[in-house]
């Protein structure tokens, strides 16, 4: 009797895992899932674009709407720190459809969307299908990148130039040709007038360009017939680069700080805030936990410090390591994404705590696809290491199980924080002149 129960229960289990399996991994199911994820993707980005500016928005706007280009960059008045391409992006939409506060914010949102659409091909371009959609999902529904697709400052341009230069790199790491290398480097050239954070992003390319093997192509040569080598190619990105953010940094930034001591002051005391008399070490714990706060978990589970730092340093540790491992068998792109992505993050914590950068929620934003692609990019090769050591293909079906239910979670937890309507804020909301 007692066998037959447990032989009937078994058989029970097994058929409503099977049932499970099959609805998580049907195509309905899972096109279902993209279409939320690009309808809400939109909505969030696009909605409340007419809501009032508060105090640091209309300080873009006062440079924005003036008389003439130098007072849009040089004016101590408003603090302009927004890099030039982005003021003068905003200042032609002004000028093509009238000023209004949802025209001010026109670009901020087209970034944010576009940072999206990079995202979504930066993910399906290296991680599978069921990763790619968890990854996406946790980029389109993070809290501080749609906010700021509907707030005229420069962070969501800094997403969408970061997602894009980190695309690029992917593509070019995929098959180092000169072509691809010159829309790599073209794109970091440009990004770095959209963003300035692009700055933290050139060390870990710069490395990785140097040291992949490049391939030849008929059809376009280097210098003399030849194809420019690695380190050249190297040496041409770093050159290009670092000139265009000296050159800004000389025209743009330092006769802003020179004139004006505000900024500094501001820096100083968001560094001193933040960092207040802990150790190095202990701010270096700290800032690196902030990262995670980008990515939409609930919010109980971000009060957990202790447990959700150790989780993430873990995932990445092995994600670290079994990308060496690839790397020795001749798989390189997965160390290389790894490098990419690690870098700026570590540069960012440095310098903050040194007060070279200021480190708060906004300024750390452009980060965001760089830990995802950690978070995720580690967690399949765990999986895919667990699944090939112990040879059972039949965990497959429960992996996919668990990264629906992730992605579902990853989508209530944004929907649940993030605002659909717009948002008044009457008493900040300040009015500024045409």
């Amino acid at each position: 009797m007692g066998k037959g129960v447990a032989s009937l229960f078994l058989v029970s289990t097994r058929r409503w895992l099977n049932w499970i399996t099959d609805i998580a991994r049907d195509r309905i199911i899972t096109y279902q899932i993209i279409a939320i994820v690009a309808v809400y993707g939109v909505v969030f980005r696009t909605l409340g674009l007419g809501r009032s500016l508060w105090l640091d928005e209309v300080w873009e706007a006062n440079a924005i709407i003036a008389p003439s280009l130098r007072i849009m960059f040089y004016h101590s008045s408003w603090l302009p720190t927004c890099p030039p391409l982005f003021l003068v992006l905003v200042r032609i939409m002004v000028e093509i459809f009238g000023l209004s506060n949802r025209v001010l914010r026109i670009i901020p949102s087209l970034m944010g969307l576009l940072s999206a659409l990079a995202m979504v091909g930066l993910a399906a371009r290296l991680l599978s299908k069921r990763f790619a959609l968890l990854a996406s999902a946790m980029f389109i529904f993070s809290p501080a990148a749609t906010e700021f697709s509907r707030t005229l400052k420069q962070y969501s341009s800094e997403l969408a130039v970061t997602t894009a230069i980190l695309l690029l790199a992917i593509i070019y790491l995929e098959h180092a040709t000169l072509r691809r290398f010159w829309m790599l480097t073209g794109m970091i050239v440009l990004g770095l007038l959209m963003a300035y954070s692009v700055a933290f992003l050139l060390p870990g390319i710069v490395l990785v360009v140097c040291f992949s093997p490049a391939c030849s192509e008929s059809s376009v040569a280097g210098w003399n017939g030849k194809h420019i080598k690695p380190f050249v190619r190297a040496f041409i990105l770093a050159t290009l680069s670092g000139g265009i953010l000296i050159g800004e940094y000389l025209v743009f930034v330092w006769p802003n700080l020179a004139d004006s001591s505000a900024l500094r002051v501001i820096w100083a005391t968001w560094t001193t805030t933040l960092n207040g008399t802990r150790g190095f070490a202990r701010a270096f714990v700290f800032r690196g936990y902030d990262l995670i706060r980008y990515l939409p978990l609930p919010g109980r589970l971000l009060e957990r410090m202790t447990l959700v730092g150790a989780t993430v340093v873990l995932i990445l540790l092995f994600g670290v390591v079994l990308a060496w491992r690839k790397y020795l068998r001749g798989n390189r792109i997965w160390l290389e994404t790894q490098v990419i992505c690690l870098l700026p993050c570590l540069l960012l914590v440095i310098a903050d705590r040194f007060h070279w950068y200021p480190m708060v929620e906004r300024t750390g934003l452009f980060l965001l696809p760089c830990i995802i692609m950690l978070v995720a990019s580690s967690l399949q090769l765990t999986f895919d290491f667990i699944i090939e050591s112990l040879r059972r293909d039949w965990l497959l079906p429960f992996r996919d199980v668990a990264l629906v239910c992730v992605t579902l979670l990853v989508i209530w937890v944004g929907i649940h924080n993030s605002s659909l309507g717009p948002f008044e804020d009457v008493a900040g909301a300040v009015s500024f002149l045409r």
